[in-house]
């Protein structure tokens, strides 16, 4: 049992915008004619992920956020993996639908910040800022055996992992707090709801199990480094003190200082206090003071 149920401070406007052949999840906390705001979550989140972090920031940003096509209620594909390059398109069309004239803020987690950065680096003139939350990019894959392995996963792999039902929200809410120990209950609570629902089976998550499946062409960091050098925005780099449990990520981490180093208008980077990986769920509000006090000082510059 929960002792209470979360609350928004700031209502979102949900809607769904069809591009690049999907329905996407579009939600926009609106505010006119302020700086507009991006949010990007990661692999299989939704975009209500930041709704606690939007709660903490000042209405001072016209905020918007996308749920990755597979996502959150964005439409999942017929069939086949989710191929980045196509989610970069979709992050091409959501920018030309909200901002077609001009650069905005662009923050992301995790998968969304690879995406977000990526993205940056081939339209760095569409992108005022970039603000990378645990967005430690790709792995290396360097040795020949690590990418036969890979591409027979790829070949091998012909079905997702089967949609299976769920033992109840609270149920999940709990598996999301055992993961994310310092999130509150009643904000679990709503992002156990916010990532499931009910289907013919129960309650299933919302998120395509083919987002499982093994990339035809994995993202790997000698493709993307050369294009680091574009990324003259202000950025900003926020980590938690925590290591994830995942392999993938606890290994990528000791390579952190020399990426860092690679950014050419690096602003700060911020190690949020007892933090792991998902930083908007277990400390929302120092994200968003870390965001907030990042996107002042450049919108400041911006008018000198």
């Amino acid at each position: 049992m929960i002792s209470s149920v979360y609350t928004p401070r700031y209502t979102a406007e949900r809607c769904i915008r069809h591009f690049n052949g999907l329905d996407h999840e579009v939600l926009h906390w609106p505010r006119i004619s302020r700086p507009k705001l991006l949010l990007l979550h990661g692999w299989m989140d939704s975009a209500d992920t930041f709704q606690a972090t939007v709660d903490a920031l000042p209405a001072e940003y016209d905020i918007y956020a996308l749920s990755w096509r597979g996502c959150g209620r964005s439409a999942w594909q017929a069939s086949g993996y989710y191929e980045r390059m196509v989610m970069l398109q979709d992050l091409h069309q959501m920018l030309e639908h909200i901002s077609p004239d001009s650069a905005i803020h662009v923050c992301g987690h995790s998968m969304g910040s690879m995406l977000a950065t990526h993205y940056a680096c081939l339209f760095p003139e569409r992108i005022k800022s970039l603000t990378m939350a645990e967005g430690f990019g790709m792995p290396v894959l360097e040795h020949t055996s690590e990418l036969q392995a890979r591409a027979q996963r790829f070949i091998q792999t012909s079905a997702p992992n089967p949609v299976y039902a769920l033992k109840s929200v609270a149920d999940v809410a709990e598996k999301l707090q055992r993961r994310n120990p310092n999130m509150d209950a009643a904000w679990a609570h709503y992002m156990a709801q916010a990532l499931t629902h009910e289907s013919e089976l129960g309650l299933t998550y919302r998120a395509d199990p083919k987002h499982h499946l093994p990339q035809a062409h994995p993202y790997d960091w000698h493709r993307i480094a050369p294009l680091w050098g574009n990324l003259h925005m202000p950025t900003l780099w926020i980590q938690g003190e925590n290591l994830p449990h995942n392999h993938y990520l606890q290994r990528v981490n000791s390579l952190l200082p020399e990426r860092q180093a690679m950014l050419p208008n690096l602003h700060d980077i911020i190690t949020l206090q007892n933090v792991g990986h998902m930083l908007q769920w277990e400390a929302p509000q120092a994200f968003a003071a870390a965001l907030d006090k990042f996107l002042r000082q450049v919108e400041a510059k911006s008018v000198q």
